[in-house]
């Protein structure tokens, strides 16, 4: 049996504030075996073509920061604490230290926690298909966030998503889990 929960949220004198558009944001989060799958409907309410980028922020915990690796990761990395390319290689050897890095992956991405004997995929659809990885020791945990677009794309222009009066846009991303028994 699936478990759902829809969440909305529209504009308000309060989101005027940073985000002066008319819109309606749905999320929907359900829960299915071995799964989270989570569906996100942005829509343009005003009259006026309204920019967007969007990103999930969810934590993981973590047998140890030292226990893990990550695999499906380009080559070439943006480190977003120097807004600068880097070796993704190089930045994961950080992991224990703090990283905050956005690659740009061709496929789904994994978390495997050999201590725990567990691997978790954040499945991309585009255009929700950038990964941000962050972590904040000491904490064993681990953000592993699909986003839309890099920082600031809003003023960059990069991959910065718009959507015409009226419209609206579906995004999706999913996140499955697998426990080895062995482990």
């Amino acid at each position: 049996m699936d478990v759902a929960v829809q969440l909305q949220l529209c504009e308000n004198h309060e989101t005027f504030k940073s985000y002066p558009f008319w819109f309606l944001l749905t999320m929907e989060v359900r829960l299915e075996p071995g799964a989270l799958e989570i569906t996100t409907i942005v829509e343009n309410r005003g009259n006026g073509t309204m920019p967007f980028s969007f990103g999930l922020h969810p934590y993981f915990n973590l047998s140890s920061l030292e226990s893990v690796r990550f695999e499906g990761l380009p080559v070439q990395c943006l480190n977003h604490l120097t807004m600068e390319e880097a070796s993704t290689a190089d930045q994961l050897a950080k992991l224990a230290s703090g990283i905050d890095l956005l690659v740009r992956p061709t496929g789904a991405v994994r978390l495997v926690d050999e201590a725990a004997g567990t691997t978790l995929e954040l499945q991309l659809t585009h255009p929700l298909d950038l990964v941000v990885l962050w972590t904040e020791p000491p904490r064993a945990m681990v953000c592993m966030e699909p986003w839309s677009g890099p920082r600031q794309s809003l003023l960059s222009g990069d991959r910065k998503l718009e959507l015409s009066p009226g419209a609206s846009t579906r995004l999706h991303t999913r996140y499955a889990f697998t426990a080895n028994p062995l482990a």
